[in-house]
C-alpha cells in the first residue's frame, strides 16, 4: 500500500520539534479533527499496546493525497516546504488506518530519493 507523509530530508515531521509558524490556524491543528495517533479512535489499542521503542518504528502518515489535503492545507504545505519539508510517497506493508490518519512502517524510500519528489503545488492544486 502507498502512503504519504510529510517530512524533512531527515524523515522528521512537522510536528516534531516545536516549529509550528507553519500552520495556517494553529488552533485546527489541536481540535478533534486532527487528533495525536494516541487518541484517533482506531488506533488507539494498538498504539497503547506498544512499549516506546515499538512505537519509533512507525510514522503517521496518510492513505491518500486527498486524506492529506484534509489535514494540511495547500498554503501549509508551501510553508513546510520553505523549512524544508516535503510531501513524499512511500510503499508500506503494514499500515495500521486510524480514522484521520494512517501510521506505517516504512517498507520503501521515499519517491523523492527516486527523483518522483511531491513539492506543495504538488500538482494537488490541479487535481479533483
Amino acid at each position: 500500500m502507498f502512503v504519504w507523509r510529510v517530512q524533512n530530508e531527515k524523515g522528521i515531521g512537522p510536528y516534531m520539534g516545536g516549529a509550528w509558524d507553519w500552520m495556517d490556524d494553529e488552533i485546527k491543528h489541536i481540535k478533534s479533527d486532527h487528533p495525536p495517533v494516541f487518541v484517533d479512535s482506531p488506533l488507539i489499542k494498538f498504539w497503547m499496546s506498544m512499549q516506546s521503542s515499538e512505537r519509533n518504528l512507525w510514522k503517521c502518515g496518510f492513505k491518500s493525497r486527498e486524506q492529506l489535503l484534509t489535514w494540511f492545507s495547500i498554503d501549509e504545505l508551501a510553508k513546510l516546504n520553505l523549512q524544508g519539508f516535503k510531501v513524499v510517497a512511500f510503499e508500506a506493508d503494514e499500515v495500521k488506518e486510524g480514522e484521520y490518519q494512517v501510521i506505517f512502517k516504512e517498507r520503501s524510500n521515499p519517491y523523492e530519493k527516486h527523483g518522483q519528489s511531491t513539492t506543495p503545488n504538488m500538482q494537488f492544486a490541479n487535481s479533483g
